[in-house]
């Protein structure tokens, strides 16, 4: 029988990759196997990316272990929320900052 996966799984999995150690892409693709492609790109784009590129940056220190679970998937609701709000002009200008 296949495990189930759920949106915060994948998020968590995705999440991976903002971290500041070795990737394990294995572990990624794993849990990524489970949604359409197609869907894991708009996840991590349009969620993940946003909350976590500042791991990336050089004035933020890194996250080495890994982004808390549950702090991750509240800070991508949020974010999904809060730009569900926003107009075509403001999210025009959201998406230039964040060079998505």
């Amino acid at each position: 029988m296949s495990p189930m996966y759920s949106d915060i799984d994948l998020c968590e999995a995705l999440s991976e990759i903002f971290v500041d150690n070795k990737v394990n892409y294995y572990s990624i693709a794993y849990v990524a196997k489970h949604f359409p492609i197609g869907y894991v790109e708009t996840v991590y784009f349009k969620w993940i990316g946003p909350i976590c590129y500042s791991d990336l940056q050089p004035l933020v220190l890194p996250i080495w272990t890994g982004f808390n679970r549950e702090s991750l998937w509240q800070n991508i609701q949020e974010y999904r929320t809060k730009n569900s709000q926003l107009g075509r002009f403001k999210m025009f200008f959201h998406k230039i900052f964040l060079k998505i």
